[in-house]
């Protein structure tokens, strides 16, 4: 195991252990998951095209997907998934937002 592959076990044990605090349901788990899974197979194009023009090199790249390191598809995917959970429950936070509508009723100039 490489020291890439190192640092992916921790990283993935403590996202693993905040999303435990982030996620409320096995639905909002399911759109996150979704999400990493999209930008991960997103960002695996434009690794490939890094590493292959040497914008970027690896000492010890270990297994590899068509010349891209799968420690770099596994960072991305735990990466993603930390990120949409901090997002998701972000937007939770703080009193509940005011429809339009309400927004304008109270607003509105009283006779």
């Amino acid at each position: 195991m490489n020291t890439y592959a190192e640092f992916n076990v921790v990283f993935a044990i403590v996202v693993g252990l905040s999303l435990r605090l982030l996620i409320r349901s096995t639905a909002q788990l399911w759109v996150i998951l979704q999400t990493a899974a999209y930008i991960t197979v997103i960002a695996f194009p434009w690794d490939h095209f890094a590493i292959a023009h040497g914008a970027w090199t690896y000492p010890d790249p270990g297994l590899r997907l068509f010349d891209v390191p799968l420690n770099d598809m596994v960072f991305i995917f735990v990466g993603s998934a930390f990120s949409a959970a901090i997002l998701n429950w972000r937007g939770r936070l703080g009193p509940e937002r005011q429809t339009e509508t309400e927004y304008r009723r109270d607003e509105a100039p009283s006779d």
